[in-house]
């Protein structure tokens, strides 16, 4: 055993390695891709979908006027802001909703055809 491992270690050769327990699928990997920070990850999201930031910011406003307007003791402009903030929060929820079906039906197609490839190669042996 150690013997092989010594084989293993001492080859120079620049070729990868191949073990013929593993299967071929796994033995042709792609790199993994590198890990997206909190802020990375938040950037892009807003500039994907920037309607939902931009709702979630006027839904908060509507909210703090409206608690603003109640300690303040006006109870019509209170109500008003958080009807206004209940329409945001639907507008928010609709552009969400809105982004997720384009997503799943304009998007994804493109992946699909590769799925459906996939598929059939892996179902017809002879297309392996």
């Amino acid at each position: 055993m150690s013997s092989e491992r010594n084989e293993i270690s001492t080859d120079d050769k620049a070729t990868p390695k191949t073990f013929p327990s593993m299967s071929t699928s796994m033995q042709q990997l792609p790199p993994s891709k590198r890990m997206e920070t909190f802020e990375q990850k938040l950037w892009r999201k807003c500039s994907e979908e920037p309607l939902i930031p931009i709702g979630c910011g006027v839904t908060a406003y509507f909210l703090v006027s409206g608690i603003r307007s109640f300690h303040q003791g006006n109870a019509i402009r209170s109500q008003k802001m958080m009807r206004a903030r209940v329409a945001s929060q639907g507008f928010t929820i609709a552009a969400f909703v809105g982004y997720a079906l384009y997503n799943t039906y304009v998007l994804q197609p493109e992946n699909q055809s590769k799925k459906d490839d996939r598929d059939a190669r892996i179902l017809d042996p002879e297309r392996r």
